[in-house]
């Protein structure tokens, strides 16, 4: 409705300042600090019952683990020797007691049990039971650390990737040139495959390959027994020959399987 002078009457906009709730506003932000307060108490109370669940299993596990290890030796030995080799490398992870027990000297039976049981080459004498089982069951390259160590070579005790393969493994036909004024007689007292480096899954063939390393360590012993001869010394060559008979019965011992 106009007025006489012919200008709108003056109003207050509908959502002033003055006319507008606040209290209303107020209640509508406390409400939403209070849920938001109840839903991080609700997450707080379920993060505790979840740790409280993980801390259950973990000694309800180890309960179970210590009753195994109160039983008589000669039943966890019996138990133990029922195991597949990686079985048996998981238990070595399981505890330190555990660890100590699979790796003492007692318990060399139980490896040796499991290996034949389930057709694994036998462990060389110098290497432990624990570290031969790693060998076949891990999938990371020894040399680099590369996740694709798919490369198993038992004869050189290593488990390596194709790059590394090919920079370590050389053929027979290639060691003049590689390790020149060397002694060939270093191929007959070290172990070798018949397998190379470039196509590891091929069929084995008469050519022998090597480990560069291994040549690297019989020569430097080798050098250290031919200077005891040179200078002389008392029974240095019968030193020299039992050396040289021991290191080829050691490597027909660990190619013999593998």
């Amino acid at each position: 409705m106009r007025i006489k002078s012919g200008k709108l009457p003056l109003h207050s906009p509908p959502n002033s300042a003055d006319n507008f709730d606040w209290t209303s506003l107020e209640n509508d932000v406390s409400r939403t600090e209070s849920h938001g307060e109840e839903a991080n108490q609700r997450t707080k109370e379920r993060r505790k019952k979840s740790q409280k669940r993980k801390a259950g299993r973990k000694q309800a596990e180890h309960y179970k683990l210590s009753m195994m290890l109160e039983m008589p030796y000669d039943i966890i030995f019996e138990i133990l020797s029922l195991l597949t080799p990686k079985d048996l490398l998981s238990m070595t992870r399981a505890n330190r007691a555990l660890r100590e027990m699979l790796t003492s000297v007692q318990s060399r039976h139980i490896w040796r049990v499991s290996r034949a049981s389930f057709g694994m080459p036998e462990c060389p004498k110098d290497i432990p039971d624990a570290s031969w089982a790693n060998l076949f069951f891990s999938s990371r390259c020894q040399e680099c650390g590369s996740v694709f160590g798919k490369h198993l070579q038992p004869v050189f005790c290593r488990r390596v990737c194709l790059n590394c393969a090919r920079s370590h493994i050389f053929s027979e036909v290639a060691f003049e040139d590689l390790f020149p004024g060397m002694d060939p007689i270093i191929m007959d007292l070290i172990p070798y495959s018949n397998t190379g480096s470039s196509a590891p899954f091929y069929p084995r063939n008469h050519k022998r390959y090597f480990w560069d390393t291994s040549v690297y360590k019989m020569s430097e012993q080798l050098s250290n027994l031919q200077k005891a001869v040179h200078m002389q010394q008392p029974s240095a060559r019968h030193a020299l020959k039992n050396f040289k008979a021991e290191a080829t019965r050691s490597a027909k011992e660990v190619m013999k399987g593998n």
